[in-house]
Order: structure tokens, then C-alpha cells, then sequence
């Protein structure tokens, strides 16, 4: 029995981050990384993954995560 090989997201050619098919990967990668940060600072320690906020690439029509505030931010 072979070992099942790690899903490897592509790579967007025009801003050459990590390419989400679809919104709920974004958000699911997204909650992850909130969680790394969470379980960083109970231990003491910290954590690089700072994205805030998932996006729709105009150039790959994927979805990618930022750490940068929204541009243009709507009314909630």
C-alpha cells in the first residue's frame, strides 16, 4: 500500500501565490492559519502566517490570501 501523496495547490502566474479553486479552500486555509496564530500565543511563542482575508484573483480567477486591509471596504 502506497502512502497517499500531500495535495499541492497550483501556483498563480501573475502574482505567484498559492492558487484556492474555490472560496471554501481560501476560507478553510485561512481558518487554519488563525489557528496556528491561536495556539502560537497560548504557548508563548509567535507566528509568521499573518493572513487576514481571502480574495478573488482578477488575473486566475482563484481565490488567494492576503494580510493586507481591504481596499475598499464595505459597508457591514
Amino acid at each position: 500500500m502506497s502512502a497517499r501523496k500531500p495535495h499541492r495547490w497550483p501556483i498563480c502566474i501573475a502574482t505567484g501565490k498559492r492558487r484556492y479553486g474555490e472560496r471554501k479552500d481560501a476560507k478553510q486555509a485561512l481558518w487554519f492559519a488563525r489557528a496556528q496564530r491561536a495556539t502560537a500565543e497560548v504557548h508563548g511563542g509567535s507566528c509568521d502566517n499573518a493572513v487576514t482575508r481571502e480574495y478573488r484573483c482578477t488575473f486566475c480567477g482563484g481565490f488567494h490570501l492576503t494580510s493586507q486591509e481591504r481596499r475598499y471596504p464595505t459597508a457591514a
